[in-house]
């Protein structure tokens, strides 16, 4: 798969091949309704790539906002695996999904019945408001002023790599987001 974006449409054939040409690569169209030339934005591997970056199809928030509470341990691993396709783009996501996480601890049956606490139907909420409130994640930047934030609790730390766009003056964009909930055991490394 060979994506590329050009700024401007008249060019961006012109651009295409000329960047094929460079790199020493064929272009070969096999089917042509596998080919996209012109388009504005792209599904690849179940994302929409535009030249503002990449983010889930509309699709993907109508099924989370509509998910019910999970009754099961299977439903709760389904919900949680639906909205782990989207981490990147969630901020602070292992501190928000931390509560559902709590409720799979221990051996437990996989249709064995749930009981949510506040806490857990909280982070429910929560999940599915993030969710549907996603970013869209920037494209790198080559020549935008580049930087690390980081962010930690008892509960998880995550980190973002965010880039100062040009265009909008202190407005920073992200490309790459990055969370990890704290497991009991590594507070005492």
């Amino acid at each position: 798969m060979v994506s590329l974006f050009s700024q401007q449409r008249r060019k961006s054939t012109n651009h295409i091949l000329g960047n094929c040409l460079k790199s020493s690569m064929m272009l070969v169209l096999k089917s042509l309704q596998k080919s996209h030339l012109g388009c504005s934005e792209v599904k690849f591997c179940g994302n929409l790539i535009s030249e503002n970056g990449t983010k889930p199809p509309p699709q993907k928030f109508e099924a989370i906002k509509n998910y019910p509470e999970p009754t099961t341990v299977k439903g709760l691993k389904s919900f949680l695996g639906a909205v782990n396709f989207c981490i990147p783009a969630i901020p602070n996501f292992a501190v928000i999904d931390a509560p559902l996480n709590k409720l799979l601890q221990g051996k437990k049956q996989r249709y064995a019945s749930l009981t949510f606490s506040k806490e857990a139907s909280d982070a429910l909420k929560n999940l599915k408001l993030a969710h549907c409130n996603l970013a869209t994640l920037a494209h790198p930047r080559s020549d935008a002023e580049t930087g690390l934030v980081s962010d930690a609790s008892d509960f998880g730390c995550g980190a973002a790599i965010m880039q100062k766009m040009a265009i909008s003056g202190d407005h920073s964009r992200s490309f790459l987001k990055v969370s990890r909930q704290i497991s009991a055991s590594t507070p005492r490394f």
